[in-house]
């Protein structure tokens, strides 16, 4: 029995390939009683094979299907999957999403660079985020996960969710409190799903998220002085 602990649950996994376990080896945890047990078949995996996935082999598009099933049993308890790269500073979790190819793999290994042992990767890609409802106010947690993108960049670590950038390429640097737009972008960088229910859960998450945690508009070019005007924005430094 595989034993593996994401956000802070025990799952099962009873995968057919090596590679899942593989991955996942820093997340292994002793016995334990699941709380979830995962197990896709094979029609589940055949229908990860879609756009630039389609050539990658069974054993990847395996990790992708329990993943994908994972999260949907987060989302139950108010813990969804985001496309997001996150860093750890200094204790805090900051996060950075935008549209695939916009950079945030190079924005954050700006910071490692600018910050050195103050900063870790919790996630390159694909972190999960849980809500917690604490005397009526929403708090967030962002969690590492080894489903994290083609540079690998993760640990097995959390830490709570200090603020939120909506990244994008400009010549210049900048970052500026973000508008109305921060919902429809956030949920564009989440999993989606055709159920009435999950996308209640959803849109009730992305609510609490933008009046919970500091979201803003960060335009980045790659000098590391990006990283700068990101940490004094962030940080309020």
């Amino acid at each position: 029995m595989a034993l593996y602990k994401f956000a802070d649950r025990v799952f099962e996994l009873k995968n057919k390939y090596k590679y899942t376990d593989k991955i996942c080896a820093d997340y292994a945890i002793d016995e334990a009683t699941p709380d979830y047990v995962i197990e896709v078949t094979a029609d589940e995996i055949m229908k990860e094979r879609v756009d630039d996935s389609s050539a990658f082999p069974p054993p990847y598009l395996e990790s992708l299907a329990i993943y994908r099933k994972i999260a949907e049993c987060l989302a139950e308890e108010g813990c969804f999957l985001m496309h997001a790269a996150v860093i750890e500073y200094r204790g805090k979790a900051y996060a950075f999403t935008a549209r695939s190819g916009t950079g945030k793999t190079t924005h954050v290994s700006l910071w490692e660079k600018a910050f050195g042992e103050d900063v870790r990767i919790i996630n390159g890609d694909k972190p999960l985020v849980r809500r917690i409802i604490k005397d009526g106010k929403s708090e967030f947690t962002v969690y590492g996960t080894p489903w994290c993108g083609k540079e690998r960049k993760h640990i097995n670590a959390s830490a709570p969710l200090a603020g939120f950038c909506l990244l994008e390429r400009s010549a210049e640097n900048f970052i500026t409190p973000a508008g109305e737009e921060a919902v429809p972008f956030l949920l564009g960088q989440m999993l989606l799903k055709k159920n009435i229910r999950y996308m209640g859960a959803l849109m009730a998450f992305a609510d609490a998220l933008v009046t919970s945690v500091p979201i803003y508009r960060l335009g980045v070019n790659t000098d590391i002085s990006a990283a700068e005007v990101a940490r004094n924005g962030l940080c309020g430094k």
